[in-house]
């Protein structure tokens, strides 16, 4: 108990957070249909966890059983930017240690921005180099479902069952004499699949009725005449005002009669390819006369 008291003032909040309030996080649980879970912590380890949700937090919190606490995000934010002082990441690497001595876990979520469309950002070196060099053991936690319950750009919860996973990890000593570019990979390879891989190995059953709600407002090209900024959501589907096509978003997280997209990984690669390809008569979507870099 006196280890608890200690480490916890000793905790620097301006890179660590606290586990969420117990409470909330049970709601937040319930509201995810990702109760009844737990998960013991014996041996400290980082876990790596995708980030899906503005939940994320709550629902990890809601889970594990032992001591432990998150990075911010505050500060992956400020790696990404390549504005991390050098002071501050040796007292965040000296946090780590104290981590270490007194068996506290950390929870790491290393993307850099939340999904929105279900799939898992590959992580630049210098994210992996900072996770090497905490000296912890990784172990990989995946949110499964949850981004099929509450997608970024929905404006409406969506009830499913929802879970985590975990079961890959890697022993520090395993990456250390590896280069940087095959830690890299090693990390990025056990990295969380996309939201649609996971829909296929873990069933779902989406209870609502407005599963295309608001779909409209990321996606911007009809998958069958590629008419831009011609669809509308309407319930479970999106149609396109010039050709009439119908596209249905169904409960176990396909998408139905569309030889284009069957999933949320096919319609970032569709969008994608057609927008690079598409040429708005010459002239750049936006143009800025004056613009200050900060």
């Amino acid at each position: 108990m006196d280890k608890k008291i200690n480490i916890s003032k000793q905790i620097n909040l301006d890179y660590f957070e606290f586990p969420a309030n117990k409470l909330k996080s049970k709601l937040v649980a319930t509201k995810f249909l990702f109760f009844n879970q737990k998960y013991e912590l014996s041996q400290p380890a980082v876990f790596v966890c995708n980030k899906t949700t503005p939940y994320d937090k709550y629902l990890i919190s809601s889970i594990m059983v032992g001591n432990y606490v998150f990075l911010k995000d505050d500060v992956i934010q400020a790696l990404y930017k390549n504005v991390l002082s050098v002071a501050a990441k040796k007292e965040i690497f000296k946090q780590f240690e104290l981590f270490k001595e007194y068996g506290y876990s950390v929870i790491i979520f290393p993307e850099k921005n939340i999904t929105i469309f279900g799939n898992c950002s590959k992580l630049p070196s210098v994210i992996t180099e900072f996770l090497f060099e905490t000296g912890f053991e990784l172990k990989f936690l995946y949110l499964i479902g949850t981004y099929y319950s509450s997608p970024i750009w929905s404006k409406l919860h969506r009830k499913t069952e929802t879970r985590y996973f975990q079961q890959f990890k890697i022993e520090h000593d395993a990456i250390n004499n590896k280069s940087e570019t095959e830690r890299n990979k090693i990390i990025n390879n056990l990295m969380p699949s996309s939201a649609s891989v996971y829909a296929s190995k873990f069933p779902l059953a989406l209870k609502s009725n407005m599963l295309a709600e608001n779909i409209d407002s990321i996606m911007y090209c009809c998958p069958h005449c590629k008419t831009f900024f011609s669809i509308y959501s309407e319930y479970n589907c999106i149609k396109c005002r010039e050709c009439g096509t119908l596209v249905e978003f169904s409960k176990d997280g396909k998408i139905l009669f569309s030889n284009t997209i069957t999933s949320f990984d096919d319609i970032e690669r569709f969008l994608y390819n057609e927008l690079k390809h598409k040429e708005f008569d010459n002239n750049p979507l936006v143009c800025y006369d004056t613009a200050i870099m900060l």
